[in-house]
């Protein structure tokens, strides 16, 4: 739930990481599984929240505008690159 604050979803993240099936999110039919994460000490994003790409990172805005930096997020089994991730976005925005 992106409208969480950052550190209630980072420690969601952190409880349910390996061995558990990992915190996850969805855009449209897709599921992606944010594999890693950290909760950098950076200033607030003024984006809508949920995942974004910033500067050829992944991150997940949070709900006080802070921001996750995910250094792997996984659908299918498969990585997503940011290049990835922002097409995917592209697309759903126009759906």
């Amino acid at each position: 739930d992106w409208s969480q604050p950052a550190q209630a979803v980072y420690n969601l993240h952190r409880a349910v990481a390996p061995p558990y099936p990992g915190a996850w999110t969805r855009i449209g039919d897709k599921t992606f599984i944010i594999g890693k994460a950290r909760l950098p000490d950076q200033p607030k994003l003024n984006l809508p929240t949920g995942l974004a790409v910033v500067d050829n990172c992944i991150v997940g805005v949070c709900g006080d505008g802070r921001a996750l930096l995910i250094h792997t997020l996984l659908t299918d089994g498969e990585s997503v690159s940011p290049p990835e991730l922002q097409q995917i976005l592209a697309v759903s925005s126009r759906a």
